[in-house]
C-alpha cells in the first residue's frame, strides 16, 4: 500500500503516499476545488487564513470549510478565533480541513486539544489511465446512459438525495447545484436504470489531462450485481477517451478504500476535516 497504515492513529494527518510531493499533491487538491467551484457553484476564496469554500444553501462540512492551511505559529490562535467568527457570521459551524502539508505541522494535535473532533475523513487515490483501456461489461437487464436532459436530472436526483440526504437535514442546495452542472462544461453525469427506475449514478468531471469521479452510488436493493464496477470502469474507459492521463477517486470509509485499490488505484494521502465538538455533526466513523 502506498501508504502503510489504515489506523485512526495521529500519523495519519501528515501521510503522503504512492511518491507524491508536497507541491503536487496541493496543485491537484486545489484543482479539485476550483474544478467543483466553477461546476457547483461553491465560492471559493483565498487569504491569509488559507482556501475558503463556502456552498449557499448547502449545510455540509465538505462543501463549506477552510483548506490549505499554512499558519505561522505565533498567528494560530488568532486565526483559529478569526475562522470561528467567518463561520458563525454565516451560520455555519467552523470546518478546518487537515492534509499533509497543512502547517503547523501538529495542526491536528493543536485542534483536539482545544476540542474538535473529525467530521470526514477522506482518502485520495488516483487511477493511472494511461494503461491499456479499461474493459466495461454491461449488465442485463440494467440500462446505462448519460444524463442529458432536466427529466435525467431529476432521476439522478432522485436516488443522490436518497442516498446523501434523505431526511433534508443539510440544506436544499444540493438539486440546485447538481442541475447547474448540467450545462458546464467538462461535468458527465451518468444513470443506470432498472426499468423507470434509477438504480445507480456517478459523474465524471474532466478538465485536460485531469479527471475525477464523484457521486457514485449504487442503490441497496441493486447491490452484487456488478453494477458498481459497471459505473466505475465506465468512467474510467469515458475518461481515457477524453484524453486524460490520471483519474483522482475521494473515498470516506476503508471498505471504499480498499475495493478501489483492489481495482488499481493507488493511495495518495487524507484530508482530515474537523469541526468543535458538539457543533452540527460529530465524531466521524467508517
Amino acid at each position: 500500500m502506498g501508504l502503510e497504515t489504515r489506523s485512526r492513529g495521529d500519523e495519519l494527518e501528515r501521510a503522503l503516499g504512492g511518491g507524491w510531493s508536497v507541491a503536487a499533491a496541493a496543485a491537484v487538491e486545489e484543482w479539485h476545488f476550483r474544478f467543483a467551484a466553477r461546476t457547483f457553484a461553491t465560492e471559493v476564496t483565498r487569504d491569509g487564513r488559507g482556501r475558503l469554500a463556502l456552498t449557499p444553501g448547502i449545510d455540509d462540512p465538505e462543501w463549506n470549510h477552510l483548506g490549505d492551511v499554512r499558519w505561522r505559529e505565533v498567528d494560530f490562535e488568532a486565526n483559529l478565533r478569526q475562522t470561528a467568527l467567518l463561520f458563525a457570521a454565516r451560520a455555519l459551524r467552523p470546518v478546518i480541513v487537515v492534509t499533509p502539508w497543512s502547517e503547523p505541522a501538529d495542526l491536528f494535535v493543536r485542534l483536539r486539544a482545544r476540542g474538535w473532533t473529525v467530521v470526514f475523513r477522506h482518502l485520495w487515490s488516483f487511477f493511472d489511465l494511461a494503461a491499456p483501456e479499461v474493459e466495461v461489461s454491461p449488465v442485463a437487464p440494467y440500462v446505462h446512459s448519460r444524463v442529458e436532459s432536466p427529466r435525467d436530472m431529476e432521476d439522478f436526483l432522485r436516488l443522490f438525495v436518497a442516498v446523501y440526504d434523505a431526511d433534508g437535514a443539510l440544506g436544499e442546495g444540493y438539486a440546485p447545484a447538481l442541475r447547474r452542472s448540467l450545462t458546464q462544461p467538462g461535468v458527465r453525469h451518468h444513470l443506470i436504470r432498472h426499468g423507470d427506475e434509477p438504480v445507480g449514478i456517478g459523474t465524471l468531471l474532466v478538465d485536460g489531462e485531469r479527471s475525477q469521479i464523484f457521486n457514485m452510488v449504487v442503490h441497496a436493493a441493486h447491490r452484487r450485481h456488478g453494477l458498481a464496477e459497471w459505473l466505475l470502469n465506465a468512467r474510467l474507459r469515458e475518461a481515457q477517451r477524453a484524453g486524460a492521463r490520471r483519474l483522482t477517486a475521494l473515498s470516506d470509509n476503508g471498505r471504499i478504500d480498499r475495493w478501489l485499490e483492489a481495482r488499481g488505484f493507488a493511495p495518495g494521502w487524507f484530508s482530515v476535516g474537523y469541526a468543535p465538538a458538539g457543533t452540527n455533526g460529530g465524531e466521524h466513523s467508517e
